[in-house]
């Protein structure tokens, strides 16, 4: 989400600024928007959102008017951008062992569009590792993650509790579970025979 600026700049005389002013806004180092303080105001939206939570140092930078009123003066202030909240739901379907097990998350922040951070899933607790022990993490996209597992032999039938955890430099941690019937497998037998020679 953008910052805004509203604020309101005055000469040393206490008067509001005349005119129209370029102002140069760069946060820690990088400029990143160029604006006009028009008649003492200065007014717009700081382009925030692909910063990640932290602490910002931020200047502006007012160039020399034209009229040459004023001299070049860099104002500094902080910018604290905080995680934000979001809702997090998860489903898993009934499956078999040794089949594929889907799990589907669902990120809801009211109308943004959540394009950040990645979903870690655990299985009665313990974490869903690849074939290197390395924790699966898939990528949030358009506020869906979406995890296809194939189950090892050590997960047999029974209930389990599956739990999935998003993390983001933007959101605070947030988890949620749901529990998931997991069946056997049946066994088939097909046209049995048994041989057998007669006692004498």
């Amino acid at each position: 989400m953008n910052s805004h600026v509203d604020v309101i700049i005055n000469d040393e005389l206490g008067n509001a600024l005349l005119g129209s002013i370029p102002v140069e806004v760069v946060v820690n180092g990088t400029s990143i928007l160029n604006t006009t303080i028009v008649d003492g105001v200065l007014k717009d939206t700081i382009p925030t959102e692909n910063l990640p939570a932290g602490e910002y140092s931020v200047e502006f930078n007012i160039q020399p008017d034209e009229f040459g009123i004023y001299n070049e003066k860099i104002l500094t202030s902080k910018l604290n951008i905080i995680k934000r909240d979001a809702i997090l739901t998860v489903e898993a379907d009934t499956t078999k062992v040794l089949n594929t097990l889907a799990i589907n998350v669902t990120l809801n922040d009211e109308n943004m569009t959540i394009n950040s951070g990645n979903v870690v899933f655990k299985i009665n607790n313990k974490v869903v590792r690849d074939e290197n022990g390395n924790p699966i993490k898939v990528h949030v996209k358009d506020n869906k993650a979406q995890l296809n597992y194939t189950l090892p032999q050590e997960i047999g039938q029974g209930q389990y509790n599956i739990t999935a955890v998003y993390e983001s430099n933007n959101y605070n941690k947030v988890e949620n579970t749901t529990q998931c019937n997991i069946e056997g497998l049946d066994i088939e037998v097909k046209d049995m025979e048994m041989t057998i020679k007669a006692k004498t």
